[in-house]
């Protein structure tokens, strides 16, 4: 909303409310509250910003294009400690190509740099003005099986709070669009700004919730925002969007697997009990398998939630995934070592529409190893045109430096298979988000390919059926890793 500009010693302020921007030059020092103004142009991909903060500072970083669409910058941000080390970035959360970092705590009282750039930085190709904004947030605090609401408008576009558990529990976060006539999204992050979670509500489905599995005594973020619907004839500098939002812990039931990873799981569905939920523990390099151990009268679902609360998988038994219609969970590959959800429920959706007529179910949870791959040890196995997901999963431990050459050969078949291979991290680090490489023949044939591997880590290998029809006979392939170690 720039309303004036004022052209003072060579110094352009725009404007905005109470608030001045001041046009950006590099190495900008900023202040909390006092947004500044830039431009992103092929000579001058990012621009430079410090600041200084304190111990326990929560912030958020926004990154806001000025020009209309579609000729507008796609933004990026990073956040950057004293020694010069990557704390954070974003490129789309504040939604429209905007970039929003936070809330952010900060670790330590210091001298902070934020880097504005464009998505692909030097290799970009979006251009133009920004505003550019870093704020204290204030925050709420939210109470466990208590609801929070409130109203979220222009004036008011988002909302904070804090939510900390005081033990070691799964929440439902369920969120209530309220009034209004547009939509809402929740999300939740960890104190050093990670995504953890997300959902969201709006006027034609009214609720919705995400799993949260929180950690005692580790305060999470979260942040309500809202979107207005224009195409509903909604104003957006007037229309105001109501909410509600309630973390309900929910009781679970541990699961302890037997030597070969087996369990057989059993419950009942009812009116006080809509969803049922286990927990278990499963490591990298494994599988998981869930199949159907009765006939229930209501359908049933079953979701797979990871360590980091991301819903996984879905299974459901009124889409089967083979012809038996038994298999759920058909051989979902693990990642990341932790605690994993199984969640079981009704099918039928919305909520208001479901049958709460009581319904017992019984599943088998297999949790099994996959196979690990040696350097220079060659392998020879199959494809099955029946399999799930027509395709094998490997693991292979590889060191940072270590240059692999992988050959994968076919030609003992008719029909054609491919290869992809990706990291598997055990935790996410700003120095290395992730490491994918693929490829698809398209006839049978030896394929050969070359990768240096960029961190210490165990990677995920995948070989499938990589013909354009589907799959009609058995496919047997040799793979062989060769390493420069």
């Amino acid at each position: 909303m720039l309303k004036h500009t004022l052209r003072l010693i060579g110094i352009l302020f725009v404007l905005v409310g109470m608030s001045f921007a001041v046009f950006a030059q590099n190495n900008t020092e900023l202040t909390y509250g006092e947004p500044v103004t830039g431009q992103i142009d092929n000579q001058t991909y990012e621009q430079i910003y410090t600041f200084e903060g304190n111990a326990g500072d929560t912030i958020i970083i926004t990154m806001t294009a000025t020009d209309d669409a579609p000729e507008r910058l796609d933004s990026y941000l990073v956040l950057r400690d004293q020694d010069g080390i990557d704390l954070s970035f974003d490129d789309d959360s504040a939604m429209n190509l905007n970039s929003r970092i936070g809330p952010f705590t900060l670790p330590e009282d210091g001298t902070y740099t934020i880097v504005a750039t464009r998505f692909q930085q030097a290799n970009g190709g979006s251009t133009g003005g920004y505003m550019l904004e870093i704020t204290e947030a204030n925050f709420d605090a939210l109470v466990a099986d208590s609801t929070q609401s409130g109203t979220l408008s222009a004036q008011n576009p988002l909302a904070y709070y804090t939510f900390t558990s005081e033990e070691d529990a799964i929440y439902e976060l369920t969120t209530v669009f309220a009034s209004g006539n547009g939509s809402i999204g929740v999300e939740v992050r960890s104190p050093s700004g990670q995504y953890i979670t997300s959902t969201g509500a709006d006027d034609f489905s009214r609720s919705n919730f995400a799993l949260v599995n929180a950690t005692a005594g580790e305060q999470m973020t979260v942040m309500v925002t809202h979107y207005v619907n224009e195409m509903a004839g909604a104003d957006p500098a007037a229309a105001e969007i109501g909410y509600e939002i309630t973390f309900n812990r929910v009781n679970s039931e541990a699961l302890t697997l037997d030597a070969q990873g087996n369990i057989g799981i059993t419950g009942e569905l009812d009116s006080d009990t809509q969803n049922a939920y286990f927990t278990f523990e499963a490591n990298v390099g494994e599988t998981i398998n869930i199949t159907l151990a009765n006939d229930p009268q209501t359908a049933i679902a079953v979701d797979i939630y990871g360590p980091e609360g991301y819903n996984q998988f879905h299974g459901d038994t009124a889409y089967q995934n083979n012809t038996n219609g038994t298999v759920l969970i058909p051989e979902m590959v693990v990642r990341t070592e932790g605690t994993y959800i199984l969640a079981v429920n009704r099918t039928n959706l919305p909520p208001e529409s479901r049958s709460l007529d009581p319904v017992n179910f019984a599943l088998d949870l297999t949790v099994a190893s996959i196979n690990t791959l040696e350097a220079g040890v060659m392998i020879e196995d199959t494809l099955q045109p029946a399999m799930q997901f027509y395709q094998n999963t490997y693991t292979y431990d590889g060191q940072a430096g270590e240059t692999i050459t992988i050959t994968l050969d076919s030609t003992q078949s008719s029909e054609a298979v491919g290869f992809s291979m990706e990291y598997a991290p055990q935790a996410q680090s700003m120095e290395y988000q992730g490491f994918n490489m693929n490829f698809h023949a398209s006839e049978a044939s030896t394929v050969t390919m070359t990768v240096t591997l960029p961190l210490d880590a165990t990677y995920l290998i995948y070989v499938n059926a990589s013909g354009y029809s589907p799959q009609t006979e058995t496919i047997t392939y040799t793979l062989l890793i060769e390493s420069d170690n």
